[in-house]
C-alpha cells in the first residue's frame, strides 16, 4: 500500500466529484458520426424503443431540446471499440448523470456566483454541451437547478452540482 498519493489539482472532464447521492442512467451515443466527450451535457434525442433498452441521447442543438444530463468517465470503456480522439463513439453505451456533483466542461472562466448555461450552438472552440456563463440566449440555455461549485481562470474542467428534474420543471432554486 502507497504511503502517499499525487495530489490532483484538479478535477477532469466527466469526473464524478463528490460521492453523495447521485443518479446516473445509461443511455447510447445517437450521433450519427460525432463523438461525445465526456463532461459534456447531451439531450435526448430518441426515447427508449423498448422496455430496458437506453434512450438515444447527442449533443443539444437547440433551446427546445430535452436535456438528458452530463455524461460521466469510466475505465469501463474498451480504447479500440468504445472511445475515438475526443470521446465516446456513436452507438456506444454511456452513463449520464442527472442529478449529483461532477467535473463538466466549461468555455469560459467560471466564477462561483456565476449563473450556469448550457451551450447550444457552437462559437469557434465553444462547442454545444460544455457549460458557459454566458447569457447569450441564441447559443446557451438558463441552466435551472445548476451552481458552479468552484472557480476557473479558464476553459477547463469546472465542479458543478445540477439535478436535471429541477431542470425539465423550469425553475432555478438555491
Amino acid at each position: 500500500m502507497p504511503k502517499s498519493y499525487a495530489e490532483q489539482a484538479q478535477g477532469f472532464a466527466g469526473q464524478i466529484s463528490d460521492l453523495a447521492s447521485h443518479t446516473i442512467e445509461t443511455a447510447l451515443n445517437g450521433e450519427a458520426s460525432a463523438e461525445i466527450p465526456f463532461g459534456y451535457f447531451v439531450k435526448q434525442s430518441a426515447g427508449r424503443t423498448a422496455d430496458g433498452t437506453p434512450a438515444l441521447a447527442a449533443l443539444p442543438s437547440n433551446a427546445a431540446d430535452i436535456m438528458l444530463g452530463c455524461v460521466v468517465h469510466s475505465n469501463q470503456y474498451n480504447r479500440e471499440t468504445d472511445l475515438g480522439e475526443d470521446g465516446i463513439l456513436p452507438d456506444v453505451q454511456m452513463g449520464v448523470m442527472r442529478r449529483g456533483r461532477m467535473y463538466a466542461y466549461a468555455d469560459a472562466a467560471v466564477a462561483v456566483t456565476d449563473t450556469p448555461y448550457i451551450r447550444i450552438t457552437a462559437n469557434s472552440a465553444k462547442l454545444p454541451g460544455m457549460v458557459t456563463n454566458g447569457a447569450d440566449s441564441a447559443k446557451a440555455v438558463l441552466f435551472y437547478g445548476a451552481r458552479f461549485l468552484c472557480a476557473t481562470t479558464a476553459a477547463g474542467p469546472v465542479e458543478i452540482e445540477f439535478d436535471m428534474n429541477t431542470y425539465l420543471s423550469g425553475t432555478q432554486t438555491d
